[in-house]
């Protein structure tokens, strides 16, 4: 600027600062984007935060492009936004919501709580019993359990039926719903643990019951 008239600032505002717009009124966030297909309990899976995001349920099994920033995750299907969710830390956990649903709408049949609960008793009675304890967990929607129950049958189809059978006993005795921690009880062969045994039943009161005093 040496040699001139003028100084930056005079520069600034008679040629730079009518041209300028006003400030956005929200902060710039990045975003992310992905592309994910809709899983069968119509969510979407952000491997990023570990967290399931659900889509109306005529979408399941579609490709979905996903845009997220720290706060939002917007969920387009064929360039149309079809789901908008606050954006979730809380790891290995669903934000759901329950108009997405096909338990809310029973047009789609074609996968639901009770074909699962068919088809693991007729594999053995241990796993259909394990089936509909995972179904009975309340506050919990169906969809949300599909994908533990597909993770439980890919488990039976690589362990032997005996053991796979107690660990179905172990994990309805402990409540352990998760299909991971029953894989990690199956890698470890059932180690350190043991099924529940029967409780004997203590013999009522009564005196013309002898005891083992009486006969020393």
């Amino acid at each position: 600027m040496q040699n001139r008239s003028y100084c930056r600032q005079e520069r600034f505002i008679s040629s730079e600062k009518h041209l300028l717009g006003k400030l956005p009124v929200d902060r710039f966030e990045l975003k992310h984007y992905a592309e994910l297909k809709v899983a069968d309990n119509g969510h979407i899976y952000l491997g990023r935060d570990r967290h399931s995001y659900s889509v109306p349920y005529i979408h399941r099994r579609q490709k979905a492009q996903v845009v997220y920033t720290d706060r939002m995750v917007y969920i387009f299907v064929q360039g149309n936004q079809v789901a908008v969710h606050q954006r979730s830390q809380r790891a290995n956990s669903y934000s759901t919501n329950p108009e997405h649903l096909e338990s809310s709408h029973r047009e789609y049949m074609d996968i639901s709580p009770e074909k699962y609960r068919k088809k693991a008793s007729g594999i053995s009675p241990s796993f259909g019993q394990l089936i509909t304890a995972i179904f009975e967990q309340k506050g919990r929607y169906p969809e949300q359990l599909y994908r533990t129950c597909d993770g439980l049958f890919r488990l039976q189809r690589t362990y032997a039926g005996p053991l796979f059978d107690k660990a179905c006993n172990i994990a309805v005795e402990n409540r352990m719903f998760s299909s991971r921690s029953i894989g990690n009880m199956l890698a470890s062969g059932l180690s350190g643990w043991t099924e529940p045994e029967e409780s004997e039943v203590p013999m009522p009161q009564h005196t013309n019951i002898r005891g083992a005093g009486y006969y020393s």
